[in-house]
C-alpha cells in the first residue's frame, strides 16, 4: 500500500536519537523473558522441538546463553541455522475442496527461540512508533 496516503514519503518522519538508541543495540535479558512471558502455552513447538513452555521453565538456565546466542547474531550480522529455519506446511480450508490450491492456506513453523528474538525486537519498536 505504497501508495496510500500514510505511506507517502512526506507522512514519514525519521526517528529522533534517543528513539534510535531505544531500538538498536544488544538485547538484555530482561527484554527476552518479558517477550516471552507474553507466549501463550500450549502452542506448537518448532522445528527443534522446543515450547514455550521449555523456554519459560528453564529460562534461568538457558536465558543467559540464548541472549548471549542473540547478541552473537547482532555483531556478526547472522542468526544460527537453527534460528533461521521454518517449516512451511499447507494447511486446508475447512469445508474446501483440497485438490484446489486457493483451498489451502500455508502456515510457517519456526523456532520459538527465533520468536523470543523477533518479539524483543518488535516490543522496542512499538515504544517508538507513534499511531495514526
Amino acid at each position: 500500500m505504497y501508495g496510500s496516503t500514510f505511506f507517502k514519503p512526506e507522512n514519514i518522519s525519521p526517528l529522533k536519537e534517543d528513539e534510535q538508541q531505544l531500538c538498536e543495540g544488544l538485547v538484555l535479558g530482561n527484554e527476552c523473558l518479558s517477550a516471552l512471558k507474553e507466549f501463550k502455552n500450549a502452542k506448537s513447538p518448532g522445528t527443534d522441538g522446543f515450547s514455550a513452555e521449555f523456554y519459560k521453565l528453564f529460562w534461568p538456565e538457558l536465558g543467559s546463553e540464548m541472549v548471549s546466542s542473540f547478541n552473537f547474531a547482532f555483531r556478526t550480522g547472522t542468526l544460527s541455522i537453527s534460528q533461521r529455519r521454518g517449516i512451511i506446511s499447507l494447511i486446508p480450508k475447512k469445508n474446501k475442496d483440497k485438490t484446489f490450491l486457493e483451498n489451502l492456506r500455508p502456515i510457517s513453523l519456526l523456532n520459538v527461540d527465533d520468536k523470543i528474538l523477533r518479539k524483543t525486537i518488535a516490543k522496542r519498536l512499538k515504544k517508538v512508533l507513534t499511531k495514526s
